[in-house]
C-alpha cells in the first residue's frame, strides 16, 4: 500500500536529503568548506551549511553515534583525523580488541540511556558528558559499570539533556544505579538470547521491534515504563554492527521526532495502526532514496528541527527551502517566517491562490 504524500516529502526527497548527502561525503567526511563555493554551488542553504546537525544521511556519521564508531573502528575510520584531539587521544588506548558481544551490547545501552552525547550544533556533539567513551578503556561490563558509580560519587555529569529526555528507573535508585544494576543484567539475558539464536540451524537475525518489545516487557514485569526509545537506538546499534544477531533491514520503533517528521510527510489512512503507518513511510523512503529504515528514522528526527530551523548558534539562521512545518491541511504553522516560493509549485495548477493557503 501506498501512502498519500504532503509537500514536506517532497522536500525531503528532493530538497534536505540530496544535500544532507552531499555535505555528508564531501564535507563531513571529505575536506571541502562547508561555506566554500563548492557547498554554496550545491547546498546553498544557510542553516545547513552552518548547522553540524545537517551535514549527514548515513547513521553511522551521525554525531550522535560517534562514540559507537570510536569502539568499532578506533583509529581505522575516515573521519578520526575529525576527532577533538583529546578523544582521538582517548581512542588511541582503547582495549575494544578484548571485547566479547556483552560489551559492546552493554556499551550501546549506556549510550543511548544517558542521552548519546547529544548537543546538536556545537564541535562536541556526540561526546557532550559521554562516559561511553570512556568505556574502551575497559575490559569488561563489571569495569564500566565501576566507573559509573565511581563518576556518580564524584558528582561528574555523564548524561545529556540537549535535546535528550533521561529514561525513568526502578523506583527506589537513581538513573546510575538502576542501569549498572537492573540494566547490566537484562544486558547479559538480551546477549544470551543473541547467542542463542545465532547457534540455532537457521541462525537468522533476530526483528527490531521483536527485541524491543522483549526488552520493554522486562521493564513492565518490574513495574517501571518502557523505555521505547533507549531500547529501540540501542537495538538498532546492534544492527548496525553485528547484523548477524539483529536485522539491519527490518522496522524500528520511531522517535517522536522522527513521528513528527513522518506526519508532515505522509497523510495517515484512517483506520491505520499508527506502527504500520510508520513502517510504511520507511520503507517509501528506503525504496526512494536507498539506506535503510534505521537510517531513515535518525534522518527524519534531524529533518523535523531543519523544517523548525533550529539553530542553537543564536544567529537565527534559517533553511533556504521554502518549505516549513505544516499544519494538516497543509498550511504553514509560521506563514510570518515561512517563505512560499517553492509551495507555489504546490498550487499553481489549483483554482486557489498562494494567499488563500496562507489565510
Amino acid at each position: 500500500m501506498q501512502l498519500e504524500t504532503r509537500p514536506n516529502y517532497d522536500c525531503y526527497v528532493n530538497y534536505f536529503w540530496p544535500k544532507s548527502e552531499w555535505l555528508e561525503e564531501n564535507c563531513l567526511i571529505g575536506d571541502l568548506d562547508y561555506l566554500g563555493p563548492e557547498a554554496d554551488k550545491n547546498v546553498n542553504d544557510p542553516l545547513m551549511q552552518n548547522i553540524p546537525a545537517y551535514n549527514c544521511v548515513s547513521r553511522t556519521y551521525e554525531g550522535f553515534n560517534n562514540v559507537n564508531q570510536d569502539l568499532n573502528y578506533g583509529v581505522n575510520q575516515q573521519v578520526f583525523s575529525k576527532r577533538p584531539a583529546d578523544v582521538q587521544e582517548r581512542v588511541k588506548n582503547y582495549v575494544t580488541d578484548k571485547w566479547s558481544l556483552l560489551e559492546y551490547v552493554y556499551a550501546y545501552y549506556v549510550h543511548r540511556s544517558t542521552g548519546s552525547g547529544f548537543y546538536a550544533g556545537k564541535d562536541w556533539h556526540g561526546y557532550h558528558h559521554s562516559i561511553v567513551s570512556h568505556f574502551g578503556l575497559y575490559e569488561t561490563v563489571e569495569e564500566m559499570a565501576e566507573l559509573m558509580k565511581t563518576w556518580k560519587a564524584a558528582d561528574r555529569k555523564m548524561f545529556s539533556t540537549i535535546g535528550n529526555q533521561n529514561p525513568t528507573p526502578i523506583k527506589g535508585l537513581n538513573l546510575p544505579e538502576h542501569i549498572t544494576t537492573f540494566g547490566l543484567e537484562l544486558m547479559k539475558e538480551l546477549t544470551g538470547w543473541l547467542e542463542e539464536n545465532l547457534a540455532k540451524d537457521n541462525g537468522a537475525p533476530l526483528d527490531q521491534k521483536e527485541l524491543t518489545d522483549r526488552l520493554n516487557q522486562k521493564n513492565i514485569d518490574r513495574g517501571v515504563r518502557r523505555w521505547n526509545f533507549p531500547y529501540a537506538q540501542m537495538i538498532a546499534d546492534i544492527a548496525t554492527y553485528h547484523p548477524e544477531y539483529v536485522d539491519p533491514n527490518s522496522s524500528l520503533y520511531c522517535g517522536n521526532n522522527a513521528r513528527q517528521a513522518i506526519e508532515q510527510m505522509f497523510r495517515r489512512p484512517k483506520g491505520m495502526s499508527e506502527h504500520v503507518y510508520h513502517d510504511l513511510a520507511l520503507a517509501n523512503l528506503t525504496e526512494r532514496l536507498g539506506t535503510n529504515a534505521v537510517a531513515h528514522e535518525d534522518t527524519l528526527c534531524i529533518y523535523v528541527r531543519f523544517l523548525n530551523n533550529l539553530d542553537r548558534s543564536g544567529r537565527g539562521l534559517t533553511n533556504a527551502s521554502g518549505y516549513y512545518m505544516m499544519n494538516k491541511d497543509d498550511t504553514p504553522m509560521h506563514p510570518d517566517i515561512w517563505r512560499p516560493e517553492a509551495y507555489q509549485k504546490k498550487v499553481n495548477n489549483s483554482s486557489h491562490s498562494i494567499m488563500d493557503f496562507l489565510s
